[in-house]
């Protein structure tokens, strides 16, 4: 049985490495104005949203439309399941069943995540159940990422707020790893472990976990902020144009005769 688990984590770990080779060579998607959902427009983690949306770990929150993500929801167990199964490419379903997921979309991923090591269940010393549907607290959270990712070292970072935390040493793992700042900027003395984990915080979590690139998208309502002659070529205005005109018209007003060529005053306009 011990040869058996140890041979699967080290399996696992071989294949995490895999995926953050993977992941590296991601192409950076071209987003539209406002990017791929529209309920995140100004938040503090969008940029990071659209990262992991562009490497497929997300898909949204309202499907099949799926144009929104839910940033300010709690995540549930059964949806940190999706997401860590996605970014870490788990393919294994093994034979652990749970007693509370048969009813849940999210049962193979669930089942995954258990063949993997990443996750237990919610009722120790059975562990017979999973609490799908259950929010997913920040020290969950810090447990579910230091079994994924394989973090061993500690550091000496120490939040004032989770000495009597049982995922004190998950949380210090993660902030070691530069996975976590903290809950409290700028300060940073407090993790809030009790707290539910939001999904925009997810989305940071899991773009430093995977080391992805952030991918701020333009902004999606500019209105007139711009005119033609704030560009010192026509390349510039037509670029300009051509983002936003799909999606927004021609709410600058570059374009005054209608043929779709913007600022056709300036140096390098076609003839």
């Amino acid at each position: 049985m011990l040869y058996s688990r140890t041979r699967r984590v080290a399996v696992f770990a071989v294949s995490f490495v895999v995926v953050l080779v993977l992941f590296a060579g991601i192409a950076l998607a071209v987003l539209p104005p406002g990017g791929t959902f529209i309920d995140d427009d100004g938040n503090v983690h969008e940029a990071n949203i659209e990262a992991i949306a562009n490497a497929a770990i997300t898909l949204g929150c309202n499907p099949p439309t799926n144009d929104r993500y839910c940033p300010d929801s709690a995540v549930t167990r059964g949806q940190m399941a999706a997401f860590l199964v996605r970014a870490l490419h788990l393919t294994a379903t093994g034979d652990k069943d749970f007693i509370d997921d048969n009813d849940s979309v999210f049962e193979t991923d669930i089942e995954k995540l258990a063949e993997a090591g990443i996750t237990l269940g919610c009722n120790p010393p059975d562990n017979t159940r999973f609490c799908p549907d259950s929010a997913v607290t920040r020290g969950q959270m810090a447990a579910f990422l230091v079994r994924a990712l394989h973090l061993t070292a500690t550091g000496d970072k120490d939040f004032i707020d989770d000495n009597d935390s049982v995922f004190e040493t998950d949380i210090e793992m993660l902030a070691e790893a530069g996975i976590t700042y903290g809950c409290n900027p700028p300060d940073y003395t407090r993790f809030c472990p009790d707290d539910d984990v939001t999904r925009d915080q997810m989305a940071s979590f899991l773009t430093r976990a995977l080391g992805l690139t952030p991918i701020p998208p333009p902004e999606r309502h500019p209105g007139d902020a711009v005119n033609c002659t704030d560009f010192a070529t026509w390349t510039e205005a037509q670029a300009w144009f051509d983002l936003y005109y799909p999606t927004e018209g021609d709410v600058a007003n570059l374009d005054q005769d209608g043929d779709l060529i913007a600022c056709e005053s300036l140096p390098g306009a076609p003839g």
